[in-house]
């Protein structure tokens, strides 16, 4: 990892459901997610205890695996264009529906 890169625990919650909460672990070069990467995270209903990781390509798209069906699996997010601070908003959207989750929390683990 570069010197100036850092490794990082994003945590966002739903801005409408504070239920729901995405953690990811991204490598940070400033305040910006560093591109070209992927990166796994996890998407929780603390509320009906669900928890499902997900890996997130470089261009935003947020893949469930093959576990769910087409109607779930797919997503995609903003995050990776944002500059992270605690309370940046980013959207995740699936087709036509859009969520948008605020960071409530971040930790360096390097």
């Amino acid at each position: 990892m570069a010197a100036s890169a850092r490794l990082g625990r994003i945590v966002f919650q739903n801005t409408q459901e504070s239920s729901q909460e995405i953690s990811v672990d991204l490598i940070f070069v400033g305040p910006q997610p560093k591109g070209g990467m992927e990166y796994y995270g996890l998407w929780q209903d603390r509320h009906e205890d669900v928890r499902c990781p997900f890996t997130l390509s470089p261009d935003g798209h947020v893949d469930f695996g093959t576990g769910y069906d087409e109607a779930d699996r797919y997503y995609e997010t903003d995050m990776l264009e944002k500059e992270m601070s605690i309370g940046q908003r980013i959207t995740w959207k699936y087709g036509d529906d859009t969520a948008e989750f605020a960071v409530i929390a971040m930790t360096p683990l390097i």
